[in-house]
């Protein structure tokens, strides 16, 4: 567990610093807060999720159970990870200005009856 968030915010530090350009930059927006570890609310009010980025869950969901079932960890120890990886990324990114790249992502329906 340790490794593979240590791999996410890698990844993402490299992205982010990819994008973060000058100041004279038409097109920067503000990132105006860090929702979570992967998801951040803009200045205009809409929410962007990183791709390739799943931290820790903050909060009692489903997804929280999935991570406490499949990593063997109690949910109290996910929910820290959570917080920890939410404040290291506010740390760098929150108020700063960048240029939003988006990447298309591809949906593939499979018919779960043929399996």
């Amino acid at each position: 567990m340790k490794t593979k968030l240590i791999l996410y915010i890698a990844l993402f530090v490299i992205s982010i610093t990819l994008f973060n350009c000058n100041e004279d930059s038409k097109n920067l927006i503000t990132v105006k807060r860090v929702i979570d570890g992967d998801t951040f609310e803009l200045e205009d009010g809409s929410h962007v999720r990183l791709i390739g980025i799943d931290c820790p869950e903050k909060y009692e969901s489903t997804k929280l159970e999935n991570d406490a079932t499949i990593t063997k960890r109690d949910k109290e120890t996910i929910k820290k990870l959570g917080r920890l990886s939410t404040e290291y990324v506010k740390s760098f990114v929150e108020g700063k200005r960048y240029i939003l790249k988006e990447i298309p992502i591809a949906t593939i329906e499979i018919d779960t009856e043929d399996f």
